[in-house]
Formats: structure tokens, C-alpha cells, sequence
């Protein structure tokens, strides 16, 4: 396995933990979910950076589970690195940041459902992926790295935030969509 890498899996499975995890053991720039939108335009970038010799980045990206295929025929160099983590603790991580919260009438159910098909699309890519573009990680296994946090010290984390002491991002998820929201806005507007 080496770089450059995607990393995704279920948003709160710890993709972004992995990511960092990966950038330090491999002397890599983490790339993270909002600064690389799934588009061609971002492929492009990814690929210019590839072809000028810049390979040392993970990127972040839970949205990749749902436009593999894509990702894959248009940068094929990228090394897939799946993170699998229990589902009730996803769902819990999920609930402790209100994940989505507002936006379905069910959510228990919403949350139920939507991990359930985060993880047959990691799956997916395990099938239709070559053996060698991809490897799977799971949650367990990164508890024993120097930058993993115990989950008793991440009690009142933010949404992407992965270091004691240095809050990123909203204590919320609905707060950090509307962050999101307008990153896509912005490029949207940007490449008209």
C-alpha cells in the first residue's frame, strides 16, 4: 500500500482519524472531504498533481462510497482505503452530533438504513475493485496508533475534529452542512 490514498467508509466510521493516521506514518498532506468535492473538475486537479510527481496526499472522503466507479476510471492511482467500524457505534457517533437530524422523519431509522447501505457500498468496491487498489481498516485496529483519542476524551469533540484541544469544524453536524452547502455553492460558481 502506498500513496497516494482515498479513504472513506461511512461518515463517523473514522475516516478522518485514518486519514491522518495514513498522512503520518506515509509523510502525507490529508486532502479533506470539503476541499475535494467528487467532480471532474476536482479529478482534474488530482490528476495534474499525480502527473507533476505529487502523489504524497490522502484524501478524505466519505461521498466517495457513492461515486467510486467514477473516481476510480478517472484516477486510477488512487489507493482505496476502506474504514469499517461496528454499525451501533457509527449510529452513535452519528446521534452525537445530530447527524442529518432535522432532515428525515424517522431519523433512528434513517441512521439504521443509511450505514446499512454505506456498508454494502464499501462492499461494492471490494468487488468490482482490483485486490490490489484497495484495503480495508478497521476502527479497532486504530486504536492502538500514538494519534488515536480514547472515545472518553472525544466526548464533546466537533464534528470533524480529531486532536485534544483543537476543535474543527461545528459541534453539530446540521451547522457543518451549511459549511459544506456553500463550499459546493462556491465551486459550483466558480466553474460556471
Amino acid at each position: 500500500m502506498k500513496p497516494p490514498f482515498i479513504v472513506t467508509g461511512c461518515p463517523r466510521s473514522g475516516t478522518m482519524i485514518t486519514a491522518h493516521i495514513l498522512a503520518n506514518d506515509y509523510n502525507c498532506t490529508v486532502i479533506d472531504e470539503f476541499s475535494f468535492l467528487p467532480s471532474t473538475i476536482s479529478y482534474n486537479k488530482i490528476n495534474i498533481m499525480i502527473e507533476h510527481g505529487v502523489t504524497n496526499f490522502v484524501i478524505q472522503s466519505p461521498m466517495a462510497l457513492n461515486c467510486f466507479v467514477d473516481i476510480f476510471h478517472a484516477v486510477p492511482e488512487l489507493h482505496w482505503v476502506g474504514v469499517s467500524r461496528k454499525k451501533d457505534e457509527v449510529i452513535e457517533s452519528m446521534k452525537r452530533i445530530h447527524y442529518r437530524m432535522d432532515e428525515f422523519y424517522h431519523w433512528p431509522d434513517y441512521l439504521h438504513d443509511f450505514v446499512t447501505s454505506c456498508k454494502q457500498q464499501w462492499g461494492m468496491i471490494k468487488s468490482i475493485l482490483p485486490k490490489t487498489c484497495w484495503t480495508e481498516i478497521t476502527y479497532d485496529s486504530l486504536k492502538k496508533h500514538p494519534l488515536f483519542i480514547p472515545k472518553e476524551d472525544r466526548e464533546d469533540f466537533t464534528v470533524k475534529q480529531w486532536k485534544l484541544n483543537e476543535p474543527c469544524g461545528m459541534s453539530y453536524w446540521n451547522d457543518n452542512e451549511q459549511c459544506y452547502l456553500k463550499k459546493v455553492q462556491d465551486g459550483y460558481q466558480r466553474s460556471k
